[in-house]
């Protein structure tokens, strides 16, 4: 075949991106993208090695996916969609991909527009008229680091090249390239082009002398300094890094409001998880969005020292923010914890850090006794009649295994991350943005990066349903995929109960039993599971929880995908205690 076929543009696509280090492609079929699938294959065959095309069922699984895949494996990874109908049904996931700090590739078609029976790829099906549209890219600009549509006068791979540079440059983020089916079809014309090693990425500066020895004074001055983390566990080096730098200078460690990467082991005696910053006067921000909410009681005083630590300290890709800073260093976590402490040995007198031993001494008992608080207060919440979600989320903590790898896609009510104990970098991951429905790709993604490790999946019922778990768990049982997916079934949205009541207080939607915050007539979501080829099972009280939690990971184990439900009260109707 390859010997009548020529080359055309599609094949310089493919190799730009295996080029560029992309080795996945995360493909739902579309009458203008039928490139991918001769390109790939003819790369396979000639090569007997190259980039993995997997087929999804729904666009919003397909970009989830490529999340998961890229987070747990640091390379970029592709996406393809259906012109702009493809393009929208990435739905929400768009949003997550332009908070996600991971090199996502996301493309799509567009109709061609060339005379029916002219050149390759011209019109030839009515639908392509109706599936022009004035702007396609304009769907998503305001969420790529950089879009192109590729024009007849362009280099393709050169354009994949700058396009896989941009997205690999921190701050990392998508980019989105649309691709007339003409110039997919076009015979190569160009010999050679400019591949993003080429191209080059910049590399990541550490912070000045001047700089990190005013920090290293302030480290010594402070009397109560917190550390905030959020973003930074993504480069799987930070988090031993980080915690030599909380261990050196006795820091407690707390996660930012928005949290999405592992940033400290869990088990580790500095990381606090929660708590009160009102009472710091020194913080460091460290990679973190939003570390606080300005204002609250619990964010730090006007007198506090802020030192922001990021490859993007202020924060640009959001148009408002208001979070002081005394400091703002470009730069990321492991480099600049690496030249603080280097610096540190080098300066700090033998009383310094004797200083500085007592201050960890401290706050590793502040930290234990706070982390025993919520373990006992979650204990002491089991109940006979309904399975309280807090002790629910402690006892999938404690089933978990160590080294699973766990992707979190859940709210306040079901805390499970406050009780985690996983104990290695990359293995915890939490929805990168407010988008729901994140949670079953990504695990889907992951464990087709890391097909030896067990995946676990934690959702709420509502974003368990945005995710589309029928088409994620239909393409992990083709892949042989298998992950674990824990679902807590309030049938309900916060957003509609909690939320609601807390703004229109004893209001007309609290009398009308918040109309539009219930899911009533509930899906059963184990039903669904053996239907798609996966373990289900409905865990209805609380002692059924552990053993059922033990039948999904051995149902996983055995090469099957596993739901287990876990019915709790809907929220605001947790009954009290006989």
């Amino acid at each position: 075949m390859s010997e009548t076929v020529g080359r055309t543009y599609g094949d310089v696509i493919i190799d730009s991106m295996w080029r560029g280090g992309v080795d996945a492609l995360f493909f739902t079929s579309g009458s203008d993208i039928m490139f991918y699938q001769e390109a790939v294959a003819r790369q396979n065959a000639e090569q007997e090695s190259g980039i993995k095309l997997y087929t999804m069922t729904h666009e919003i699984v397909s970009l989830n996916a490529a999340m998961g895949y890229s987070a747990v494996s640091g390379r970029p990874v592709a996406t393809a969609a259906h012109v702009a109908v493809g393009t929208l049904n990435y739905g929400s996931a768009i949003h997550g991909a332009s908070r996600s700090r991971l090199p996502i590739i996301i493309t799509a078609g567009i109709p061609p527009t060339a005379t029916p029976g002219t050149i390759d790829g011209c019109i030839d099906a009515a639908n392509f008229y109706t599936q022009q549209v004035p702007d396609q890219n304009g769907i998503v600009r305001q969420y790529m680091k950089w879009e192109h549509v590729l024009a007849y006068q362009d280099n393709p791979g050169t354009v994949f090249g700058r396009g896989i540079q941009i997205a690999m440059t921190e701050p990392r983020g998508p980019v989105y390239v649309s691709l007339p089916r003409e110039i997919q079809m076009a015979a190569k014309r160009e010999p050679s082009y400019a591949s993003s090693s080429q191209l080059g990425v910049p590399l990541v500066s550490e912070p000045s002398d001047d700089a990190m020895n005013t920090v290293i004074d302030r480290c010594l001055n402070a009397q109560r300094p917190v550390i905030v983390v959020g973003l930074g566990g993504r480069d799987e080096e930070s988090v031993a890094e980080l915690e030599r730098f909380a261990d050196y200078f006795g820091i407690p460690v707390l996660d930012g409001r928005l949290f999405s990467y592992q940033c400290l082991d869990f088990d580790h005696p500095l990381y606090r998880r929660k708590g009160d910053m009102s009472n710091a006067d020194l913080v460091f921000v460290l990679e973190s969005d939003i570390p606080w909410l300005p204002g609250a009681p619990t964010s730090p005083s006007s007198d506090a020292s802020i030192i922001v630590i990021d490859h993007d300290p202020l924060i640009s890709h959001v148009p408002m923010v208001d979070f002081p800073a005394s400091m703002r260093l470009v730069t990321d976590t492991k480099h600049f914890v690496r030249k603080a402490l280097r610096m540190a040995e080098a300066r700090l007198t033998a009383p310094e850090t004797a200083a500085l031993k007592q201050r960890r001494e401290k706050a590793v008992i502040d930290v234990s006794a706070h982390r025993k608080s919520v373990f006992d207060e979650a204990s002491a919440r089991f109940r006979t009649d309904v399975i309280d979600p807090v002790w629910a989320s402690l006892i999938v903590a404690s089933v978990i295994p160590d080294d699973a790898v766990v992707f979190d896609d859940t709210i306040d009510s079901a805390p499970v991350r406050r009780f985690l104990k996983v104990s290695g970098p990359a293995q915890y991951f939490h929805r990168p943005s407010s988008s729901g429905g994140w949670g079953i790709g990504a695990a889907l993604g992951a464990k087709l990066a890391l097909p030896d490790r067990t995946v676990v999946m934690i959702s709420g019922d509502g974003f368990y349903m945005f995710g589309v778990p029928t088409c994620a768990l239909w393409a992990a049982r083709l892949y042989k995929a298998p992950f674990l997916s824990i679902v807590f079934q309030n049938d309900s949205y916060n957003t509609g109960t909690e939320h609601t009541a807390k703004h229109y207080p004893n209001g007309y939607a609290e009398a009308a039993g918040f109309p539009g915050g219930y899911l009533d007539s509930p899906v059963d979501f184990a039903v669904e599971a053996t239907a798609s080829g996966a373990y289900g099972e409905n865990v209805t009280e609380a002692e059924m929880l552990e053993p059922a939690l033990r039948r999904g990971l051995e149902a996983v184990k055995n090469g099957r995908c596993a739901v287990i439900s876990i019915k709790v009260p809907k929220l605001l109707q947790l009954p009290p205690r006989a």
